[in-house]
C-alpha cells in the first residue's frame, strides 16, 4: 500500500479555499471538497477506507497483541477522529489522516499470520474462521477477524541438558540458582509460548555468561504432543571453558586520564569473567558524560581453538570515543502565568576540570518579574520590576573514595520572589557537600549530602533593600542532613529500553528524608520525609494510562516550629487595612493598630515564638502544592493554607486595600493525578488529567475535612529531544474542593471585593458567588470561569 506525499502548503491552501468558499456562499452552494473524495464502488470492496479492525473470539491472547502485528489496519485519525464531523474543522482531520484500504488479498494472508500468532503463544489449534467485512457508511469498512482459539498446549516438563566440558565437573550451586531462576518462566503448567521459550533461553545463556562462562551457548527445544496438549521443553547448554578476564584495554581516550578511567571500569585481570561486569563498566563510563559512544568488545576465541582453551582468559576492548570536554550554552525564556516573568540563562562546564574528570558547572539565570501582572491581568496598571537571580557552580569528582562513587561539592546564589503575589523575596545561600552513586544498571541511586541554608528577607523593588522587613521575617540559617534515593523501571514502547522522558510502562519511586538541626528560633530542628510513587500502565501500543501518588510528613522537635507560635495580634482585622491613598487613613492610629513594625511581642513569652518567624520557617521546611508539576488546577503554591501576614502579605488595589493571603506551608501533604496519554499527529500528543491534593497543619487534619481539591483539564504536548514542550489547561471541580460544601462554592479568589464576599458553611445553602474559606486554598480565574493555564517542558510526571 501506498500513500502520495502530503506537499506542505496544501494544508494552508486548503484551508484558505475552505473559508473563502464559506464566505461566497450562496443559497445553491455545492460544498467545495478540497480533499480527494475516497470512493468504495469495487465489487470486492478493494481499496474502500477501513474504518475498524477487530479481532473476536479470542480469550487469552490480548486484541492489541494481534493487530499490531497484521498489516491489515484501521485508518489512524488525529484527535481520535472527534473533528470528522464539525464543520470546517473536519478539514483538518481529513488532511492528517493516514486512510487504511483494503487489500484482499493482504486480508487473506493476515488470517495465517493470526492463526501463527496464537499457535506461538502456545495455541496449536486455533483457527481464524473468518474475516468479516461490513459497511457501516458509503465509504467506510469494518473488518471483524473471528478465531476459535482451541485449548492451549500446557509445559509438561522442563529438563536441563548441560555439556560440562571436559572432566564433567559440576558449576557452583550459584550457577545452578541463576539458571534455576532464569528458567522459572516457563514452568510445569503453564501454557506453552515460543516467545517466552527463546527469552528463557537468552536468560540461561546470560546467567552462565555472568557466572564466568564466556564461552556458554544454549538451545532450547519444545517436542509438542497435540493429543495430550504438552510440551516438553529442554535446555541444552554447552558451558565451554571457566573464564577470567584478560589484559583490559581502552582505545579512543586521546589525552584523558587512563588511570582514572580504568579506576572507573573497574575489572582487574584475573578475575572471573561475567558479563554483568562488563554492562556496569559500560555505564559507569557513559555516566562520565566525557564519551559520546561507549563499545565493549570481549576478545573470545575462534570457535576451533575454544575447546583447547581451559581455562581461559578473556581479553577485553572499551572502546570510546571523546566527546567535547567544554561547553557553553545560553539562552532565554518567559513565563506567563499567575506571574508574568523574564529570564536567562548562561553557563559553563568543563568536564575534566584540572585533570582527574572532574566536572565543574557554572550557571547563572538572570530575570526580572513585572509585578503585579499575571495572565489575567496583563499591561492593567503599571508594573515594579522585581529583579530574580540564581547562580549555581558545583564540582563533581568521580571515584570518590571507591571507583564507583562521586562526590560532589557545590554553592548556589539565589534572590527570587517568595510568592506571585508580593514584592517580598529572598537572598539565599546555600552550601553543598556529599556523595552519590548508582546500582543495578542505573536503575537505583542513593546520595547523601550535608547542607546549610542561609535566608535574608529583602524588598525586590529597586533598589532591592537587605533590611528586616516586619512581621517577623528575619535572617534565617538552617542546616540539615538528606538522604535521597530512587528507584526507576520506567520503559519505553517496547517494554525492555528504559525510557525515563516518555514511558509507556513500569514503576518509579523517590525518596527524601531530612534531618534539620539549626540553632533557637531563627531555624528549625525536624525530620522532613517525602516519598513520591509513579506508575504507567499501557492500554495500548498507543495509549498509557499514567498515575502519581506523592506525600510528606513533618515532624518538629526543636527550634521555631516546635513552639506555640504569637497569636496576641490575631484579631488583627483584615478588611480594615488602610494605605496612605485612603481617605481616612491616619498615620498614628494605624501605625499603631495595623501597620506594626514586627507584629510580635518585643519580648515572646518562653515557649512561644513570633507568628511570622514560625510563617517564615513553615514556608521553607513546610510543604506545598499546587502548579505545572502538581495540582494543575491551581496555581503555584496555592492549595491548602492560607493566611494574610501583616506586614508580610501585599496589597490588594482591587480587595481595597485587603493583604492578599500568602501560603503558609503544612506539615502534611498528598497529591495524586491520573492521566490518560494519546497520540494525536506525529509529533502532537494529548492527555486528560485528574488531579487532587491537600496541604494541612499535621496528618489529622487531612480529613477534617476531606478537601481533595479537584481538578480536571487537557493538555497537549509536542516532542522535542528535550522533553515534551507542553500547554494544560485544569478546571476546578464544582463541589468536589472541600467536602460538604455546595457546587456553588468555589475556590477563594484573592482579587474579589470583600465587601461581596460571601464565606461557604457546612450545610448551609450557598447562592452564586460563595467562596471557600481561603485556609483551604486560593486560586483566581480566567475570564471568570475556574480555570488555570500551565506551559512547560517535560511531562507533569
Amino acid at each position: 500500500m501506498t500513500r502520495s506525499p502530503l506537499s506542505p502548503g496544501l494544508p494552508t491552501l486548503a484551508l484558505v479555499a475552505a473559508l473563502a468558499n464559506v464566505a461566497c456562499s450562496k443559497a445553491s452552494y455545492t460544498p467545495y471538497k478540497p480533499y480527494k473524495e475516497v470512493l468504495c464502488t469495487r465489487s470486492d470492496l478493494s481499496g474502500c477506507v477501513i474504518q475498524d479492525v477487530s479481532v473476536t473470539g479470542g480469550v487469552k491472547v490480548p486484541e492489541g497483541a494481534v493487530k499490531d502485528k497484521i498489516a491489515t489496519a484501521e485508518t489512524s485519525r488525529s484527535l481520535l477522529g472527534l473533528l470528522e464531523n464539525v464543520p470546517i474543522l473536519s478539514l483538518w482531520d481529513r488532511i492528517t489522516v493516514d486512510y487504511e484500504k483494503l487489500d484482499p488479498f493482504v486480508l487473506e494472508r493476515d488470517l495465517a499470520r493470526v492463526e501463527r500468532i496464537y499457535r506461538a503463544r502456545g495455541y496449536y489449534e486455533a483457527h481464524a474462521r473468518a474475516a468479516r467485512v461490513t459497511r457501516p457508511s458509503k465509504d467506510r469498512l469494518r473488518i471483524e477477524i473471528v478465531v476459535d482459539e482451541g485449548a492451549p498446549v500446557l509445559v509438561g516438563g522442563v529438563h536441563l541438558l548441560f555439556d560440562w566440558g571436559a572432566g564433567g565437573r559440576l558449576p557452583p550451586s550459584k550457577v545452578l540458582d541463576a539458571v534455576e531462576k532464569a528458567t522459572a518462566p516457563v514452568e510445569p503448567g503453564a501454557t506453552f509460548s515460543e516467545s517466552l521459550l527463546e527469552d528463557a533461553r537468552k536468560s540461561v545463556a546470560r546467567a552462565l555468561t555472568d557466572q564466568g562462562y564466556a564461552y556458554a551457548t544454549v538451545e532450547a527445544k519444545a517436542k509438542v504432543d497435540l493429543g495430550p496438549h504438552r510440551a516438553e521443553v529442554s535446555y541444552e547448554a554447552n558451558l565451554g571453558p571457566l573464564s577470567t578476564f584478560g589484559a583490559i584495554t581502552v582505545e579512543g581516550a586521546g589525552d584523558l586520564p587512563l588511570a582514572r578511567i580504568r579506576k572507573t571500569i573497574r575489572i582487574n585481570e584475573g578475575e572471573p569473567y561475567s558479563t554483568a561486569k562488563l554492562d556496569s563498566a559500560q555505564g559507569a563510563l557513559t555516566d562520565l558524560r566525557v564519551f559520546g559512544t561507549v563499545d565493549v568488545a570481549p576478545q573470545l576465541a575462534p570457535p576451533d581453538r575454544q575447546a583447547s582453551a581451559r581455562p581461559s582468559r578473556v581479553p577485553v576492548v572499551f572502546r570510546v570515543t571523546q566527546t567535547a570536554l567544554k561547553t557553553g550554552k545560553a539562552g532565554f525564556g518567559f513565563e506567563v502565568g499567575d506571574r508574568v516573568a523574564v529570564h536567562g540563562v548562561a553557563g559553563w562546564e568543563n568536564r575534566n576540570f584540572l585533570g582527574g574528570l572532574r566536572a565543574l558547572t557554572l550557571e547563572a539565570k538572570p530575570g526580572f518579574v513585572l509585578y503585579p501582572y499575571t495572565l489575567a491581568s496583563i499591561f492593567q496598571t503599571k508594573p515594579d520590576v522585581l529583579p530574580e537571580l540564581r547562580v549555581h557552580t558545583a564540582l563533581a569528582q568521580p571515584g570518590f573514595v571507591e571507583a564507583r562513587t562521586r562526590g560532589l561539592v557545590s554553592a548556589d546564589f539565589n534572590m527570587y520572589q517568595l510568592q506571585p503575589t508580593g514584592t517580598l523575596g529572598y537572598i539565599e545561600v546555600t552550601n553543598n557537600a556529599g556523595v552519590e552513586r548508582e546500582w543495578w544498571g542505573r536503575r537505583v541511586h542513593v546520595g547523601v549530602f550535608a547542607k546549610v541554608q542561609f535566608d535574608q528577607p529583602v524588598d525586590l523593588t529597586i533598589p532591592v533593600k537587605v533590611e528586616p522587613t516586619g512581621g517577623g521575617y528575619n535572617f534565617l540559617v538552617i542546616p540539615y542532613a538528606q538522604f535521597i534515593g530512587t528507584l526507576d523501571l520506567r520503559y519505553g514502547l517496547d517494554g525492555k529500553k528504559r525510557d525515563p522522558i516518555n514511558p509507556h510502562s513500569g514503576i518509579y519511586l523517590a525518596n527524601d528524608f531530612q534531618i534539620a538541626v539549626g540553632p533557637g528560633n531563627i531555624s528549625s530542628t525536624d525530620l522532613r520525609e517525602r516519598v513520591e510513587l509513579r506508575g504507567y500502565i499501557p492500554v495500548t501500543q498507543k495509549l498509557t494510562i499514567a498515575l502519581r501518588f506523592a506525600g510528606g510528613v513533618l515532624f518538629p522537635f526543636g527550634g521555631a516550629l516546635a513552639q506555640a507560635p504569637d497569636t496576641a495580634h490575631a484579631d488583627f482585622d483584615p478588611t480594615l487595612w488602610r494605605t496612605k491613598s485612603d481617605k481616612n487613613y491616619d498615620p498614628v492610629y494605624d501605625a499603631a493598630n495595623y501597620h506594626r513594625p514586627t507584629g510580635c511581642k518585643p519580648v515572646e513569652p518562653p515557649g512561644e515564638v513570633c507568628r511570622g518567624r514560625y510563617i517564615q520557617v513553615l514556608q521553607l521546611r513546610g510543604f506545598t502544592s499546587g502548579g505545572t508539576n502538581s495540582n494543575r488546577g491551581y496555581a503555584y503554591n496555592s492549595v491548602g493554607q492560607q493566611e494574610q501576614i501583616p506586614g508580610i502579605s501585599a496589597l490588594s488595589a482591587g480587595r481595597t486595600g485587603v493583604p492578599i493571603p500568602l501560603a503558609t506551608g503544612g506539615m502534611a501533604l498528598w497529591e495524586a493525578s491520573v492521566e490518560l496519554r494519546f497520540p494525536v499527529y506525529e509529533k502532537w500528543s494529548g492527555t486528560i488529567f485528574l488531579d487532587g491534593s491537600d496541604v494541612r497543619d499535621k496528618l489529622a487534619d487531612l480529613g477534617a475535612p476531606f478537601a481533595p481539591h479537584l481538578s480536571t483539564g487537557f493538555g497537549i504536548r509536542y516532542a522535542t529531544p528535550v522533553g515534551a514542550l507542553r500547554a494544560d489547561v485544569g478546571l476546578r471541580i464544582p463541589g468536589a474542593q472541600v467536602i460538604g460544601l455546595g457546587v456553588h462554592c468555589a475556590a477563594f479568589d484573592p482579587s474579589v471585593d470583600p465587601s461581596k464576599l460571601q464565606i461557604c458553611q457546612p450545610g448551609k445553602p450557598q447562592g452564586a458567588g460563595s467562596y471557600i474559606d481561603e485556609k483551604y486554598g486560593q486560586s483566581g480565574s480566567i475570564a471568570g470561569a475556574p480555570l488555570t493555564l500551565s506551559l512547560a517542558i517535560g511531562e507533569a510526571f
